[in-house]
């Protein structure tokens, strides 16, 4: 739990606090710019970015596993967003965090009701977080694991974190969209664009149990409270003129209010 919280420090001067654009070569060590990852899941081909820790080169850490911190786009997004407008990496050179930026298009980071090849939530636990720890030497303990997002990804990193207690310590939300899966063409989708598109194609008709299975809310009131008990949950609202706050809680009392 001390290491969930020292990622979540990070995390907050990370991509918070001190936003801003910066290049990817602010650290030390200039990463890959991307990873190119030929997906079964998917049927294709995605690539994720990464940022080296400052110290990942040092001869004595050669055997060391850094935390890493899985960071998810908005809709319309993409990986790059993170260092074009945000601080990311000129942050990141301060802290030993490996941290990936993913890909997940329009998906909502779910496995598509309608669009079978449309399999990101899979895609991301059983192809990207292998790929990577199979590649570099991040953590593979739930305690040196975190997933992070904005918006949309917002969304997803707090359903990862319901949904899989188990793999990460620490899942975090900036401006999260929680309630997309309940978005209907009567109400919020009456509008035709991208997020129309993107929850119907996404989660299905109304009635589809994909919502359901997918559903935030429902899944704080359904997870026993014994399986989440080790998982730190911080939200917070950003924005030009929203002064940033984050709440950390270890029980579902936040998403339920």
């Amino acid at each position: 739990m001390r290491q969930a919280r020292l990622i979540l420090l990070g995390l907050l001067l990370l991509v918070v606090l001190l936003p801003g654009p910066t290049s990817v070569f602010a650290q030390r060590d200039a990463p890959p710019n991307e990873i190119q990852l030929k997906s079964t899941l998917l049927g294709k081909t995605i690539s994720y970015r990464i940022l080296y820790p400052v110290k990942y080169q040092y001869p004595d850490n050669r055997e060391k596993r850094f935390p890493v911190v899985y960071l998810l786009h908005g809709i319309t997004g993409q990986s790059a967003n993170w260092l074009e407008k945000t601080g990311v990496a000129k942050y990141a050179a301060q802290y030993d965090l490996f941290i990936v930026l993913v890909e997940g298009g329009n998906g909502w980071y779910t496995d598509s009701a309608t669009v079978p090849a449309d399999k990101y939530e899979s895609y991301i636990l059983r192809e990207l977080i292998p790929n990577v720890e199979k590649r570099f030497r991040v953590s593979t303990e739930h305690e040196g694991r975190a997933i992070a997002g904005l918006s949309m990804g917002g969304y997803g990193a707090i359903k990862f974190g319901l949904k899989h207690p188990e793999m990460f310590a620490l899942a975090a939300s900036m401006s999260g969209a929680f309630k997309a899966p309940s978005w209907t063409t009567d109400k919020e989708l009456k509008d035709p664009g991208v997020i129309r598109d993107s929850v119907l194609q996404t989660f299905g008709p109304s009635d589809s149990p994909t919502r359901a299975a997918n559903d935030v809310f429902k899944l704080a009131r359904e997870v026993p409270a014994k399986q989440i008990a080790s998982l730190l949950i911080s939200m917070s609202i950003v924005g030009p003129r929203i002064s940033c706050s984050i709440t950390v809680v270890t029980s579902q009392a936040c998403l339920l209010s």
